[in-house]
């Protein structure tokens, strides 16, 4: 009898859970795709334009041309040492470029990148906060 009361709880745990989850994730994501197609703008338009910038010349001259590195590449054809930036890690980049590379070259492809990452973040949280409850 205790076995299955146990087994009760743990399944009603488990749909709470998991209601949990999607009712935060449908409460979070508007916030976060509002003003998607908004213009850069703010005290970080500079830093958020230039990593958009990097990104677009991954995509259109390829990363053969910017071997993975942000790259300021202007022309067609570009220039044959281009001026990289080597102060910041490159995956934000690395990871907008895929965007654009699968959205087309246009800022909310970019802004898809922090979403997504917000997203699986709060999942990852919201599992750990149930490994650590039930």
């Amino acid at each position: 009898m205790a076995a299955k009361i146990k087994q009760g709880l743990r399944i009603r745990s488990s749909r709470f859970w998991l209601f949990a989850g999607l009712l935060s994730v449908i409460l979070i994501s508007p916030g976060l795709y509002y003003g998607i197609n908004r213009p850069l703008s703010g005290l970080h338009s500079w830093a958020a334009a230039s990593g958009r910038w990097a990104a677009r010349s991954h995509v259109k001259y390829g990363l053969k041309y910017t071997q993975g590195l942000s790259t300021w590449a202007v022309g067609d054809p570009p220039v044959g040492e281009p001026n990289r930036y080597l102060d910041h890690p490159q995956l934000n980049v690395l990871l907008a470029a895929g965007a654009m590379k699968i959205f087309g070259i246009n800022l909310w492809s970019t802004r898809v990148v922090g979403m997504t990452i917000a997203i699986a973040t709060f999942i990852v949280f919201l599992k750990i906060l149930r490994g650590l409850l039930d």
